[in-house]
């Protein structure tokens, strides 16, 4: 079986056509079946794309190793705070909100 539906990409106020897509639904037939492969069924329904939560992902971890030097930094009493600091923080709270 198969289910299709069709969806508005993030970009179509610059003319790109609707996206289509077709989600395969397994039916167990009635022999024993040994082996499934299965997908999350709402993949296509998130509204961030893998390669834009790996990205979020990455810039959070970039801000939680700026936070670890902050405080190592702290802690041996040569905390100097610039704009490469706060550029980097940014990035780890844009990418918890992206994830959020």
């Amino acid at each position: 079986m198969e289910h299709r539906f069709s969806g508005r990409s993030l970009l179509y106020r610059f003319g790109r056509t609707p996206l289509d897509g077709i989600n395969l639904i397994a039916v167990r037939p009635r022999v024993r079946i040994r082996t499934w492969l299965t997908a999350h069924y709402d993949s296509k329904g998130q509204r961030l794309s893998m390669a834009s939560r790996l990205l979020a992902a990455g810039l959070v971890t970039l801000g939680a190793l700026e936070l670890a030097g902050v405080a190592l930094r702290g802690l041996l009493g040569m905390l100097n705070l610039g704009p490469a600091d706060a550029l980097l923080g940014l990035a780890g709270l844009v990418g918890a909100a992206l994830l959020a």
